[in-house]
């Protein structure tokens, strides 16, 4: 059950604005983020994943916006962060082999993701159908420009999350979390070379 006080919290960060999705049944909203299944962030103690780069590598997606854009970063990212080409991603076995271990373990995950709320649905089908669901996942609001080394840690904080670990790809992000969680464990993960391409864009 909710305390009155974590009530309040979510309340205040998701402005009281909850929406049913035919996939994610309870969201919330705030100015800089959305948060799927809000109602299971109840747990204050949680293991945060990285989507791309930790669970799913996107490069495919990458490669075919590159394509498409060309030298138009507006382009690019308009494509890159998008259903469009999702069909392309795969599966990376180690991270999910982490996830379900942690899982295994009985500790809450929550997944912060830098992509967009336009990429909820598939995002929550694509993985729905690698055996993933009912996890609450933090999506990047439209509009929200800010980098996701400033984005991540301060959507954990501002949900009054205590993080215990910390998966993800991007090097600075991790610096950022361990910044402002010092007791986190952060894991990097290197499967792809993403990150340092998206850097460049």
């Amino acid at each position: 059950m909710l305390s009155p006080l974590r009530l309040a919290s979510i309340a205040v960060f998701c402005e009281k604005r909850c929406y049913d999705l035919s996939l994610a049944p309870l969201s919330c909203v705030s100015s800089d983020f959305i948060v799927i299944n809000c109602g299971r962030l109840w747990k204050s103690s949680v293991v945060v994943f990285d989507i791309d780069g930790v669970l799913i590598d996107c490069s495919k997606r990458l490669l075919k916006c590159e394509e498409e854009a060309g030298s138009n970063k507006r382009l690019f990212w308009n494509c890159f962060l998008s259903p469009k080409y999702m069909h392309l991603d795969k599966p990376i076995d180690f991270g999910f082999e982490v996830l379900r271990d942690r899982i295994a373990k009985g500790l809450n995950i929550v997944i912060i993701t830098g992509r967009t709320d336009n990429m909820t649905q598939k995002t929550v089908e694509q993985l729905k159908s690698l055996g993933v669901e009912g996890v609450p996942i933090v999506f990047r609001r439209r509009g929200n420009f800010a980098k996701d080394y400033i984005y991540k840690p301060s959507a954990a904080k501002r949900l009054g999350l205590e993080v215990l670990e910390v998966h993800e790809d991007d090097f600075e992000v991790l610096k950022s979390f361990k910044e402002l969680y010092p007791n986190a464990k952060t894991y990097l993960y290197l499967f792809t070379d993403v990150i340092m391409r998206l850097n460049t864009k």
